[in-house]
């Protein structure tokens, strides 16, 4: 073992689990090396240097035991001979229990309580192999007081039933503090969280955290794009191309579901988890297209997984909602309610920010729709909102990407023409025509054929030229338009 490794190990560390089993290890290396005395005097020649190894081994078990932090059946058996080892070479082989309570305390908070059982027969096993090997060994004359053995191995099989009960809480209490923090921290980071997609990312984080701190639990992100499933997984599972993941398996809602199916008997086949549940996080179209699956097993959690996702979920589902309506009330504010244009303080600001920026190729359309008046008063309003709308479509349709188009009020519309250096004036006249001629297309409404025109005034960005004057020059040209013979553009001509 290298110096950092032996300086980390003797570190304390965080955490109740690993405080313990650094407690634990320490009280059994302590524990060998008070019985090591007691266990060499007399002994000389080959027993000495059985005890040496046995020792030896022992250490060696015991701390790659508290590095891994985990028990394997070879460390167990080789634990076992060891301590049989240890008391056939000792000079009283009933020396072996100074070390074996507390390294049944050790072995007690790692693993299932189906091996650590197993374990404590084996120590038991060794140490009454130790009767029989005892006085075979040279310097052991006489033979071995049984009672003085057997009498606390009863003992030794109750301290670590004991032992792994207490580990058992120890293991609860761990879990259920890092389940507790993970929501803890969810419910902080989505406070600050912007968007849709950081939402669902720190609610994959949390689900991350509630399994890792619950042994034997998975969990799985499942996202559905452009008709394919993308999934990843949070322990490393390995899942076969062929999966089935069928939508009708996974929950339609936000309320937890159990997955049922063939995709069910694929989990538990790669994931070791008799539970598996689904939850739905919204979508904006109302048809879920991520999903959150967890798979928990009996043995390890009585739902206390299930039941934190949930908790996950249901924040996530929250802030989700939340969220839309942040993005229904702003989008209200910024946008036409009729027409789904830009209003006009979203153009005033994105024209004042245009401006700002010195941006000399910048070009308004002030733009007023000729012949509407009539349409509307003899379809009615419903027809004049229509017209209104479809006009604003074709709009839409003709500028160019990066140009804004707004409704200004009644029927009204102003569009900003971003336009590259030098190019302003013959590109802008390309755009106010084609809008005029697009406008006046016919169109059909409430089964009649109807035609409208509009008038378009440009004007052209200058040197001391403000937002709202730039608009004034428009709006003075559109109705230069009008005077001209409307259904046409004109633009206005600097002084």
């Amino acid at each position: 073992m290298t110096r950092p490794v032996l300086r980390r190990s003797l570190r304390r560390p965080e955490g109740l689990i690993a405080r313990t089993r650094w407690l634990f290890c320490g009280s059994a290396l302590v524990s060998l090396a008070l019985t090591l005395p007691g266990a060499v005097v007399g002994e000389r020649g080959s027993t000495l240097v059985g005890l040496a190894l046995a020792s030896t081994v022992l250490c060696a078990v015991w701390l790659r035991r508290y590095r891994v932090a985990a028990a394997h059946w070879s460390t167990d058996l080789l634990e076992a001979a060891a301590s049989a080892a240890f008391a056939a070479c000792a000079s009283s082989p009933q020396l072996a229990f100074g070390f074996a309570f507390t390294a049944m305390w050790q072995r007690a908070v790692y693993g299932s309580w189906r091996c650590g059982v197993v374990h404590a027969v084996l120590v038991a096993g060794a140490l009454l192999t130790s009767l029989v090997t005892w006085p075979l060994l040279p310097g052991h004359p006489g033979s071995v007081v049984v009672g003085g053995l057997l009498g606390p191995l009863p003992l030794t099989l109750l301290i670590s039933a004991v032992a792994r009960h207490l580990a058992g809480s120890l293991f609860a209490r761990e879990q259920a503090t890092g389940r507790q923090a993970a929501l803890a921290g969810l419910s902080a980071a989505l406070l600050t969280a912007g968007t849709r997609e950081e939402i669902v990312r720190l609610a994959w984080v949390a689900t991350e955290a509630v399994c890792s701190a619950t042994p034997g639990s998975h969990a799985l992100g499942v996202e559905e794009r452009a008709g394919r499933t993308a999934v990843h997984t949070s322990t490393g599972l390995q899942l076969p191309a062929s999966t089935p993941w069928d939508r009708d398996a996974l929950a339609g809602t936000d309320e937890p579901a159990p997955v049922s199916g063939p995709l069910l008997q694929r989990l538990q086949q790669v994931g070791h988890a008799d539970r598996w549940i689904s939850l739905a996080l919204p979508a904006p179209g109302g048809r879920p297209t991520r999903w959150i699956v967890v798979g928990e097993s009996s043995r390890t959690s009585s739902g206390e997984v299930s039941t934190a996702v949930r908790a996950v979920s249901q924040q996530a589902v929250l802030a989700l909602r939340g969220r839309e309506q942040h993005d229904d009330l702003v989008r209200a504010a910024r946008t036409d309610g009729l027409t789904g244009l830009a209003n006009r303080s979203t153009f005033t600001l994105a024209l004042e920010r245009e401006l700002r920026a010195g941006a000399d190729g910048t070009a308004v359309l002030f733009c007023d729709l000729d012949g509407f008046k009539p349409v509307n008063d003899e379809l009615g309003h419903a027809a004049g909102d229509e017209l209104l709308c479809r006009v604003a479509d074709r709009l839409r349709r003709t500028l160019r990407p990066g140009d804004l188009c707004a409704r200004l009020g009644g029927d009204e519309f102003v569009v900003l023409l971003r336009i590259p250096e030098g190019r302003v004036l013959e590109v802008a006249t390309a755009v106010a025509r084609r809008v005029v001629d697009r406008v006046r297309e016919p169109l059909v409404l409430d089964g009649r054929t109807v035609q409208v025109g509009i008038s378009v005034g440009l004007a052209l960005a200058g040197p001391d030229v403000d937002a709202h004057r730039l608009l004034r020059n428009a709006d003075h040209a559109m109705y230069t338009a009008k005077v001209g013979g409307k259904n046409r553009f004109h633009t206005f001509a600097t002084p």
